[in-house]
Formats: structure tokens, C-alpha cells, sequence
């Protein structure tokens, strides 16, 4: 099956139903605040793929990686920014000006 070729039925529904009534589920859940949101998304990308309107090849085509990796090392330096001190610096710097 190609990965852009969706099932014409899922459990006897129309996939792109079952993938919005998957979406607007995960959007209620994270509403409510009850789960973390990096659960949500994982909880609702791993039903997309066991219900078979992803494959996993597709669902892995859809990372950017060099989006994952820019914001990793963008973390990195702002966790070290904020040990150094750096910002209260910088706060105090602009307060004074």
C-alpha cells in the first residue's frame, strides 16, 4: 500500500472521520489538562498508525528533523543561559537603562 493512499474504510468508517474524531479527542484531552501533552500527541499519533490510517513509514516521513534538532540545541542553550545567570543580568541591565 502507498504511504499517501489512504484505506477506503477503517472498522467500517470513513478514515478521514475517524482520523478528525482521533484529532478532536486528543484536542479535548489536552483542554482538559488531565494528561501531559507529549502523552496526548504520542497517544494520538500511535492510534493513528494502529488504526491504519498511517503507516509508520509515513507517520516517520512527517518528522522534520532538522526541526527537532534546532529546537534541542535551542533548549540547550537557554538551560545553560539560565544557570549562568545570563537573563537576571540582562534584566537588571534593562532596568537600569
Amino acid at each position: 500500500m502507498d504511504a499517501h493512499i489512504l484505506p477506503q474504510v477503517i472498522f467500517g468508517l470513513n478514515p478521514q472521520i475517524l482520523a478528525t474524531t482521533i484529532l478532536v479527542i486528543s484536542y479535548i484531552i489536552l483542554f482538559t489538562e488531565k494528561l501531559n501533552r507529549a502523552v496526548v500527541a504520542l497517544l494520538g499519533a500511535s492510534v493513528m498508525i494502529f488504526t491504519g490510517i498511517l503507516t509508520q513509514t509515513s507517520a516517520l516521513a512527517g518528522i522534520d528533523f532538522n526541526t527537532i534538532s534546532l529546537l534541542i540545541g535551542m533548549m540547550i542553550v537557554v538551560g545553560i543561559a539560565e544557570k549562568s545567570g545570563m537573563f537576571q543580568y540582562v534584566a537588571i541591565k534593562s532596568a537600569k537603562i
